[in-house]
């Protein structure tokens, strides 16, 4: 699901540091009810102080304050484009959490999902980079749950309209690969999109990222056990990742991990993905959304260490 909202609100914290134009990764374990945060300003994994249902501390709900208490759905995904005048900003959070943020009460992580591992993520995008990224939701078959974006603006923005019904993905290409930037103070960091419908009955791990990087990958998901490490096509293999890892102090395993991510074996890209590395994915929709950065490759590089043996 995609709700998307026009807001004025933009403002992001980390205990007592606030971040404009933020960008950011948050994790919570499997059973754990306080997380950690990767923010760009920062070159390590911080504590959040507060549990995961406390809206104090907590980067998401401080950024999403202006959506919780006043729109009536729970989503998996949040598109924001700000309202005011000469503002060039769009927040967009990535993440699966069903039921998540609950609008029209208060601040609430579900208790269901405290038992599994979570991976959200914050980025600051142009307004420009709005189209783009829409054509990339677009082949991923989202439901847009709710939608607070003015008519004119949505007009303005041709993706945004066929997100709405108002356009088909009824002919091909059945996948599609988009390229958009963050938005950050002085710099900028490239993200990929990577999205397929369910009529391209593609591996998106294989048939997308892998053979769009030409390099080999290390995948964190809770397999099937049917897709398993794969060395079949040479310097594009898909290496499975060793369950238990650690981030910074907090020890996940895949099985009750809800997460999907790779990094690239070589170079600085690292993606999340919203379906697990298994076989029935390559008849479904999917989507990767990949960053560029030497900081966050570094990182989950080093947790993504130890691989399953490749056949």
């Amino acid at each position: 699901m995609v709700l998307l909202y026009e807001l004025v609100h933009d403002l992001c914290n980390v205990g007592d540091t606030v971040f404009e134009e933020f960008c950011g990764q948050f994790f919570i374990k499997p059973h754990g009810r306080k997380g950690k945060i990767l923010t760009a300003p920062e070159n390590d994994w911080v504590n959040v102080p507060a549990d995961l249902h406390n809206p104090v501390g907590h980067s998401f709900a401080v950024a999403l304050a202006d959506v919780i208490g006043n729109k009536p759905v729970s989503n998996v995904g949040i598109l924001i484009l700000h309202t005011n005048p000469g503002t060039d900003s769009a927040p967009w959070f990535v993440h699966i959490v069903p039921g998540f943020p609950k609008p029209k009460t208060a601040w609430a992580f579900p208790e269901s999902e405290y038992a599994k591992g979570h991976f959200l993520i914050c980025f600051t995008l142009a307004k420009s980079a709005v189209d783009v990224l829409a054509n990339g939701l677009l082949l991923g078959s989202p439901f847009v749950y709710y939608n607070d974006i003015s008519q004119l603006k949505v007009n303005s923005i041709p993706a945004l309209k066929k997100l709405f019904g108002e356009g088909s993905n009824t002919f091909p290409p059945f996948s599609t690969t988009q390229e958009i930037a963050t938005k950050l103070a002085g710099s900028s960091m490239p993200v990929q999109i990577f999205s397929k419908s369910q009529r391209s009955k593609y591996e998106i791990y294989i048939k997308l990222i892998s053979k769009r990087f030409k390099q080999n990958i290390r995948v964190w998901s809770a397999t099937d056990k049917q897709l398993k490490s794969s060395c079949k096509i040479p310097g594009q293999n898909i290496l499975i990742v060793r369950s238990p890892i650690l981030i910074g102090d907090h020890l996940s395993t895949s099985e009750r991990d809800s997460t999907n991510w790779l990094v690239t074996e070589n170079g600085d890209v690292f993606c999340q993905v919203d379906l697990p590395y298994a076989k029935f994915q390559k008849c479904k929709s999917a989507m990767a959304v990949c960053i560029k950065n030497v900081n966050d490759f570094a990182h989950f590089s080093k947790i993504a260490s130890q691989v399953a043996t490749c056949t």
